[in-house]
Parts: structure tokens; sequence; C-alpha cells
């Protein structure tokens, strides 16, 4: 098909290949893939922890505000443990029945900071005694503070730089290739 492909010509097609296979990965950011207990959960007894899950191991610092029917509770405990956001209440202390939000913020592997929150309330031991109807599962309330609903999704992906960038240098490499095969042509062609 080409005779003769330059190696400006491989070189700027290698860069599209890469930029394309390798940029979607550095695109997309970490996410919140489960949480433990699950948000809206009703609870007889105090979680020894409440765990946030994402997708990667997240940087530090990670941090979480905890509040308790609507007043900020500041003895429980952060920390972070590789794709795992732990918030634990103080050890060996009550903790009062009512409902429990925490807020979360963290940090992904490539910086890009994804906030979120989820509720549960903790019976009083009398009212546990009374079977109460099944909350419906909701899936945890996340903001990850991207332009879309998802971080990494259809929308980001058309906005990426990456993406743009890649289809120009690979319509270059062709045009190039098309224009110095046109041109090779008209060089062999025989002139009377």
């Amino acid at each position: 098909m080409f005779k003769r492909i330059t190696p400006a010509a491989v070189l700027v097609l290698l860069l599209g290949v890469f930029t394309l296979g390798f940029g979607a990965s550095a695109y997309a950011h970490a996410s919140l893939t489960g949480v433990n207990p699950e948000s809206g959960s009703v609870l007889t007894e105090t979680p020894e922890k409440v765990v946030f899950t994402f997708n990667e191991v997240l940087k530090e610092p990670g941090f979480a505000a905890v509040s308790h029917d609507g007043k900020e509770v500041t003895d429980w405990s952060v920390s972070l443990d590789a794709e795992r956001l732990i918030v634990s209440p103080p050890a060996n202390s009550s903790v009062p029945a009512g409902e429990y939000v925490i807020s979360f913020r963290v940090v992904s592997a490539d910086g890009h900071p994804i906030k979120g929150s989820t509720d549960f309330t903790i019976q009083a031991e009398e009212l546990a005694a009374t079977p109460s109807p099944e909350p419906t599962p909701e899936a945890p309330a996340t903001d990850s503070e991207t332009e879309s609903d998802e971080p990494g999704g259809f929308a980001a992906l058309l906005r990426a730089p990456w993406l743009w960038g890649g289809i120009v240098i690979i319509v270059a490499v062709v045009a190039v290739a098309l224009l110095r095969r046109s041109t090779r042509s008209d060089d062999d062609t025989p002139r009377t």
C-alpha cells in the first residue's frame, strides 16, 4: 500500500495510539462502589465501623464528618486503608440511638476529589423489639465534583482533551501518508 513510511509518521502514529490506549485509564476517577452498612439501614446496635469502598486506592487525607440527629459529632475516628475509608465510633462508649449521617471527602489516585454521604438509623433497644417495615435500600449518594453525574461517564469522555488530541494526531498521520502516496504516484507516472 505505502512504499515508504517515514520514521516521523510512525512516531506520530505510535503517539496517537498511546494517547488513545492509555489516556482512557488515566482519565477515569475513583468512584464509590459500596457502603457498609448500606445507606438507609435501620440498625439495632452501633456498627463497629462504617466502611466506604472505592474502585481504586485513595490518597491521604481522607475526611469524614458525622452528625447525629442533625448535630455534629466529633469523637468518631477516620482512617484510610488502600481503597477503603473507615469511619469508627469511639471505642468502649455507648452511641445514642437516632439518625446518623456521615459525609465524606476523599482524593483519588489521580488527585481528583470525590465526596458524598450515607445515612443510617440506630434504634433504641425498646423500639428494636417491635418489628418495623423494611426500608427500601437506596444507593449511596455521591457527588464526584465533575460536570456529569458519573465520573468518567460518556459525556466526560467526549470532553477529554487527550481524546481530541489523539484524533487530531491520527488524522494528521493519515493525511500525510495519503499526500506522500499521491505525490509519489505522480512522480512515478511516465512523461511523454
